[in-house]
């Protein structure tokens, strides 16, 4: 199991290094107003801009979920189960720490030519739900490649 536990955080880092770059330079940035320090969204901000940056991560998490299921099938077939939960765990775990650098380095930036407490760069991940993708792609591709029932004689 430690061989295993080796080999799936040498799965999960590199993906999760490679979603973290290109979630930010894919998704767009949204603009806010914050007299108090508190972002006031623009509704017409709020009605599209987050929701695209929530499919962005989305999509970058099933693919690296779909990768990552691949890459440690065999692994989950020689485990079992165990190693199956220690993976979502980690991966969802690992998504999390993730998101918080990537929103953490890139900071909102005051708007060019408008009053400093118009913002610009605003970069959240506003569904946690979203977090839960990679590790369920994941679950999913050791389920479809899973070990195979013999067929049943009839």
């Amino acid at each position: 199991m430690l061989i295993a536990s080796r080999r799936l955080f040498a799965v999960l880092l590199p993906l999760a290094v490679t979603v973290g770059l290109l979630w930010p330079l894919l998704a767009p940035r949204a603009q806010c107003y914050a007299p108090d320090g508190d972002c006031l969204f623009f509704a017409a901000e709020f009605s599209n801009v987050f929701f695209r940056i929530d499919a962005t991560f989305a999509l970058l998490a099933f693919a690296a979920g779909v990768l990552s299921g691949f890459l440690l099938n065999r692994a989950w077939l020689s485990c079992g189960f165990r190693y199956q939960l220690l993976a979502a765990v980690a991966t969802t775990g690992l998504s999390a720490l993730m998101v918080a650098a990537v929103e953490r380095v890139i900071a909102p930036l005051p708007l060019a030519g408008a009053k400093p407490e118009f913002l610009d760069n605003v970069f959240v991940l506003g569904s946690p739900s979203a977090l839960l993708v990679w590790a369920f792609a994941q679950q999913l591709t050791f389920a479809i490649t899973g070990p195979k029932s013999p067929p049943l004689h009839s």
